[in-house]
């Protein structure tokens, strides 16, 4: 993730300071385009403040290796479990912290802050504003709106520049592909065949969906090669599956499914 650190490498030297000086901020909120980016960042950071070591120092250690495979007596990671993050999940993580941690502290990764609804929000609100000892609390999300104003409020916020390897040329090649085939009336399988790359990340078919749906829109005012409208009805309803798929990504539902139904809805 060398790009990652290259991208953001101004933060990362403010962050290295606060380390150094014990001076890290009890609460952040992590914000990035990409989940695997908000996830390394964060475990990096982690890692900084247990070992007091500058963030991505890959020295192996013992406490950075725990911290990598989610192993760490004081690390807990929340992660959603189905469509939401659990506000059971949010209470057992505060009773946890009341009890004196192995080490100098713990530290707490809402992996996925932007799948906490309002209860969840609220009831780790609590724990926010009086944090026990020195535990830090990190709240990653794709969007920092997504999440409540008093949380927001009771936050530092970091957004990461974005380092991820993402071949954009080639998911913009993919949706021009599909849009194409689309709107010649393609069958479900010759736009499986081209969609490999994307079925599974869900970063990717995020990007697919915002590139195929910028596409689908263009078209509602141009012209084909021979110079005649392209089928206005047939591109709305494209936009309008387009939009659903972007619904249900946000949901929570796996990525292969939702590639599939609108692949069906869209195709011939």
């Amino acid at each position: 993730m060398k790009e990652l650190y290259l991208a953001n490498e101004e933060l990362i030297n403010r962050l290295n300071e606060s380390i150094s000086k014990n001076t890290v901020f009890h609460a952040c909120i992590i914000q990035s385009r990409y989940q695997e980016d908000r996830e390394t960042f964060a475990k990096d950071y982690v890692k900084g403040i247990l070992s007091h070591k500058d963030i991505g120092d890959h020295s192996n250690s013992r406490i950075c290796n725990k911290v990598e495979e989610e192993k760490h007596e004081d690390v807990i990671m929340i992660r959603r479990k189905k469509s939401n993050v659990s506000v059971e999940d949010i209470r057992n993580m505060q009773k946890r912290i009341a009890i004196k941690p192995f080490g100098d502290r713990y530290a707490v990764i809402v992996a996925e802050g932007d799948h906490m609804d309002a209860i969840s929000q609220n009831t780790l609100l609590k724990t926010l504003e009086e944090p026990p000892g020195d535990t830090v609390i990190l709240i990653l999300c794709e969007d920092v709106e997504n999440l409540l104003p008093t949380i927001r409020s009771r936050c530092v916020v970091y957004s990461l520049e974005t380092g991820s390897k993402e071949d954009d040329s080639q998911i913009r090649e993919i949706a021009e592909n599909v849009i194409d085939l689309a709107l010649r009336g393609a069958p479900y399988y010759r736009m499986n065949r081209i969609t490999g790359p994307i079925e599974q990340d869900r970063d990717k078919l995020r990007d697919f969906i915002d590139i195929a749906e910028e596409i689908c829109r263009d078209r509602l005012f141009e012209r084909n090669e021979k110079g005649i409208p392209y089928n206005q009805e047939k591109t709305g309803n494209d936009i309008h599956a387009l939009e659903e798929a972007r619904r249900k990504l946000a949901r929570g539902m796996t990525s292969r499914y939702i590639l599939k139904e609108l692949l069906l809805k869209i195709g011939g």
